[in-house]
């Protein structure tokens, strides 16, 4: 907005356009990285981390995958308690219905898979559950803390069954074969400055691991890049939704449309490129299960 209207400036009409152009290419380059984060590194690292702690596509989908979509926006939210109410409330239900309804259906095309009647329809109930009682809240313009209560324990209910199927499951079934794919590294293009870091580390890593096996340690760099892909993601996703802001602006959209529209995209983009990279390297549960545990918990 400070770009156009500051230093641009509205009075010269070819420049502000252009401008506007400028900011519209840039966005486009925020997605390429988006994808490439979503694609090369973070599903990786996220089949990894739930190899490592052998649970289910779908738990991992509710909890690991959730959590890394979801928290930037909850951070987000409790960080900024005084925002618009209005646009709030637009943007929360755009963005969770964008997740289910498009990212979802995206999910479902590009890896289709057989899922149990029980598990959609707790997931959709519970969504429900909580979309009606914040509709009631916020018609009333008022939330207490018994509500916040509410929600939290709805949400808490959810994760109880799900874990709790899932233990289920393994104790009905002797073995559970896992299906993860190989861990595939990325090319990864390291500046000159960082050597002086990263040559100490290849050297201890060089010594005190094998190639038959992967080294006791390797949980912990899959959890530090799981983080990094969330930064990664969240901060880009961020200056997407910064600029998808400024086109709303300039086309004088209200804040209930921008919200339910524009912004609701923006703030889903992370979860977009996630989720549909999950869901084309085979891990289709994992990602539709993250569609609705992902607005669940930030929602």
């Amino acid at each position: 907005v400070g770009f156009l209207y500051c230093t641009i400036g509205s009075d010269r009409e070819y420049l502000f356009y252009l401008g506007f152009i400028l900011l519209l290419c840039v966005c486009v380059y925020y997605f390429v990285v988006l994808g490439t984060t979503a694609d090369k590194f973070f599903c990786p690292t996220l089949a990894a981390i739930a190899k490592s702690l052998n649970i289910s596509e779908a738990l991992a989908g509710v909890t690991i995958l959730a959590f890394g979509n979801g928290s930037p926006d909850l951070f987000t939210a409790v960080a900024n308690p005084d925002a618009d109410t209005e646009l709030m409330f637009s943007e929360l239900l755009g963005s969770a219905a964008f997740v289910i309804g498009v990212i979802g259906g995206t999910v479902l095309l590009i890896q289709p898979f057989d899922f149990p009647a029980w598990g959609i329809s707790r997931d959709l109930a519970f969504f429900i559950a909580a979309v009606v009682w914040i509709t009631l809240k916020a018609a009333d313009e008022r939330v207490s803390v018994y509500d916040s209560a509410m929600l939290i324990g709805m949400y808490l209910l959810f994760l109880f069954l799900v874990i709790w199927e899932f233990i289920r499951g393994r104790q009905l079934e002797s073995r559970i074969s896992s299906a993860m794919a190989l861990i595939r590294i990325a090319k990864v293009y390291v500046f000159i400055w960082i050597i002086a870091i990263a040559l100490p580390v290849m050297i201890v890593i060089f010594y005190t691991s094998r190639t038959d096996r992967c080294p006791g340690y390797h949980k912990f760099f899959t959890i530090l890049s799981f983080l990094g892909c969330i930064q990664v993601i969240y901060i880009v996703a961020q200056e997407v939704v910064s600029v998808l802001e400024t086109v709303g602006i300039v086309l004088k959209l209200s804040k209930s449309v921008l919200g339910l529209s524009l912004l609701a995209w923006g703030n889903s983009v992370g979860d977009l490129f996630s989720n549909v990279a999950l869901a084309r390297q085979g891990y289709g549960k994992m990602a539709f299960a993250a569609c609705f545990g992902g607005p669940l918990l930030s929602k």
